[in-house]
């Protein structure tokens, strides 16, 4: 039993908590975007709240992907960061191609 609590205390040692908060490039938080580690699909991700921030456990040096409608998709290199303000770029490809209906959108 305790061999199992020290392989434990030691996988939760290799990672930290990094919060940070999306916005778009004037400074208006994008709630619900998504964040994800990059090397790890099946890895748990998360969405930012409806101020645009999320925490994640970490490991050291990870690379993130974070997304949201109507945004370009950006990749993130955290290094030994703890703290991350994300801008994402409006996708204006994916604006032009919307057409506004009376009914609802065509895409």
């Amino acid at each position: 039993m305790s061999t199992l609590l020290l392989i434990s205390g030691a996988l939760l040692a290799q990672t930290a908590a990094v919060s940070g908060k999306i916005t778009d490039i004037t400074g208006t938080p994008i709630p619900n975007a998504t964040i994800r580690v990059k090397s790890n699909r099946s890895a748990a991700g998360t969405s930012a709240d409806g101020q645009g921030t999320f925490t994640l456990r970490l490991a050291p040096n990870a690379e993130l992907i974070v997304s949201a409608i109507g945004y370009d998709i950006k990749e993130i290199k955290i290094g030994s960061s703890t703290s991350l303000t994300i801008v994402l770029n409006t996708d204006t490809k994916s604006l032009r191609e919307m057409v506004v209906t009376g009914v609802g959108l065509d895409l």
